[in-house]
């Protein structure tokens, strides 16, 4: 964050808590108390981007992720964000890693603005990338559902493909079986394995996104589970900084059904 102005403009920085586990929350108070915050003090900004954030870390290990963290300025635009571990004084940005001072926890109270998260089960590419915009346009933002909020992500259709081990030419996954089978439909343009996994004795699965919209293009040694469509399946995308009254409004006034639901 060194070349960030907080003096010139209005900043938050978010702190999204990752880890949901009952008993990593009771080792960590802090963690326990302060689910999903905002901070916007310019002193206390100051004060993490030339106090907390210390050298680069050559320690790797152990990294476990407590917060991911954003960076607003007052245009809503993202300038920052990375990951936070909390217990071992680490964040990672960038593909590095950095001493970070944990003393953070004893900043005052007062200064950790709580922020509402909210789930959306999206149920349509289209009306999901839509969503997203809306959203945003209400300077709330996104995390999840990266096949969907990602700027420019080309990815329009979703299937559900089976094939069989033996033409896939191995037992488990491996990078090698993720890329002939995105290789075997090039045909849809630019295609996604999203999640695969080979829970039967013959049969590998795999959920795909596309960017065309063409079944028949799918070659005859993938079995169809699920159509290609804009329909989409287990794709969660988290909400924060907008109120549940105001997503509903913005949900009702596009004719968007899908479930949403408060979150801790």
């Amino acid at each position: 964050m060194h070349d960030i102005d907080f003096e010139t403009k209005d900043h938050k920085l978010y702190f999204l808590r990752v880890n949901e586990d009952s008993n990593e929350l009771k080792e960590n108070a802090f963690l326990r108390q302060h689910s999903n915050f905002y901070i916007d003090d310019i002193g206390i900004l100051n004060k993490i981007k030339n106090e907390y954030i210390k050298d680069e870390s050559e320690i790797k290990t152990n990294f476990k992720s407590d917060y991911e963290l954003y960076l607003f300025d007052a245009n809503n635009n993202e300038v920052f964000n990375g990951k936070l571990d909390l217990d071992n004084g680490l964040l990672y940005h960038s593909k590095k890693y950095y001493n970070f001072n944990a003393a953070m926890t004893t900043l005052p109270e007062q200064s950790f603005n709580p922020v509402e998260k909210i789930r959306i089960d999206v149920n349509s590419i289209k009306n999901g990338k839509k969503l997203v915009q809306l959203i945003e346009d209400t300077n709330g933002f996104c995390t999840g559902a990266y096949l969907i909020n990602t700027t420019g992500a080309p990815y329009h259709g979703m299937t559900i493909l089976k094939a069989k081990k033996d033409y896939l030419g191995a037992r488990e996954i491996n990078q090698e079986v993720i890329e002939k089978v995105e290789n075997d439909l090039k045909v849809l343009g630019e295609v996604k394995v999203a999640v695969s996994f080979c829970n039967t004795a013959d049969y590998c699965e795999f959920y795909v996104y596309s960017e065309k919209l063409d079944s028949a293009a799918i070659p005859s040694d993938y079995d169809i589970i699920k159509p290609l469509s804009d329909a989409v399946i287990n794709m969660p995308l988290m909400v924060y900084n907008i109120s549940m009254d105001q997503l509903k409004t913005i949900m009702e006034k596009n004719n968007m059904d899908m479930t949403i639901t408060q979150q801790k």
